[in-house]
């Protein structure tokens, strides 16, 4: 059923936002050809929306038709000695497909636990947490091609995923409506204890999928506000990719400002031509951990988390923060780094 004029603003995990010009929710192949065929007789733009855990909605609200999926199944398509295959729809919380795999012994996304979302953003923005990406499982993703007007099968490859990026939110932006996707998860594997928060588990003889499910839903539980609580989207600002000068160049600037914080950007130096660095130390070096303006601030136990501290912030708030921060480091270290979550309109 197509509805006028819906409020997207509880729908959304910042509480921002103004309505969708048209609503409908979606739960299989039938409704959603029909949703779409509606949307292009009308002339109407075409916005998928999960849990808008990971969007900044325009305080004008949404033109066009929005669509959300409320197809929650999660099928084992496949099983062998080695892996399996499990299709899951749009519509399925995220923490839920993780909660399923780690209590059926299937590897490859238990550091992905309690990551806000849907199994349908999960392949747009390429999520990824403590060392594993969301891309190392996806193997087809089920869609249907706005331009063909018709459903087709998009391998891994195809996606073109790379660091918080496939074509669904770059070059082929729009195109495709992802309805469902089928995961390839491994029966056995070696757990991913690469970062510093997961070290103390290096050593653990009995070590399991809930046992490190437990701790990153715990690390989270710790670091990042609950939005029902404190409006947030999540992380707000990638990483960053530097060169080796850059990186050299950047050190030296944090050194003048902080000796003590600068010296731990030493320990993400590496023999590569590239270095990661974690823009939240970025940000706490340039003072600006636990700042606040009237609304939107950044978070005091995290600096990539963006607040609506007040819950009277605007989507002109978030972007007039994120820009102030944003000028701050690049005046003050000499980088520039981007937002995240995109916002739609």
């Amino acid at each position: 059923m197509i509805q006028e004029n819906i409020s997207l603003k509880n729908i959304s995990t910042f509480k921002i936002g103004g309505n969708a010009q048209y609503y409908t929710e979606i739960s299989n192949k039938q409704e959603l050809e029909q949703a779409v065929k509606f949307a292009q007789n009308n002339s109407l733009n075409i916005t998928p929306l999960g849990s808008a855990s990971n969007v900044i909605i325009s305080d004008q609200g949404i033109k066009g038709l929005v669509i959300r999926f409320s197809n929650k199944d999660i099928q084992l398509t496949q099983d062998n000695d080695n892996h399996v295959l499990i299709t899951a729809g749009s519509g399925v919380i995220w923490d839920d497909f993780v909660n399923f795999c780690v209590n059926e012994s299937f590897y490859g996304v238990e550091n992905l636990s309690y990551i806000p979302g849907t199994v349908g953003a999960s392949a747009v923005q390429n999520i990824g947490a403590y060392g594993q990406e969301v891309c190392s499982t996806i193997k087809t993703i089920h869609a249907y091609d706005t331009q063909e007007n018709k459903f087709v099968e998009i391998n891994n490859k195809q996606a073109d995923f790379s660091y918080r990026k496939s074509i669904f939110n770059t070059n082929l932006k729009g195109r495709y409506i992802i309805l469902e996707i089928t995961y390839k998860l491994a029966k056995a594997g070696e757990f991913s204890l690469g970062y510093q928060d997961m070290a103390y588990f290096r050593d653990d003889q009995d070590l399991s999928l809930t046992k490190v499910r437990d701790e990153i839903i715990k690390i989270r539980i710790n670091k990042l506000p609950d939005y029902n609580i404190l409006p947030n989207v999540g992380s707000f600002f990638k990483n960053i990719v530097l060169e080796k000068s850059e990186f050299n160049q950047l050190v030296t600037k944090a050194e003048t400002i902080d000796k003590q914080k600068a010296e731990k950007l030493h320990s993400f130096a590496t023999s590569r031509d590239q270095v990661k660095v974690p823009t939240a130390l970025l940000i706490d070096l340039c003072g600006l951990k636990g700042y606040k303006q009237d609304h939107i601030g950044i978070y005091e136990e995290h600096a990539l988390i963006v607040v609506n501290h007040s819950k009277k912030g605007t989507c002109q708030d978030v972007l007039d923060f994120s820009d102030y921060v944003s000028n701050t480091i690049q005046e003050k270290l000499g980088v520039t780094i981007s937002r995240e979550p995109t916002v739609i309109n």
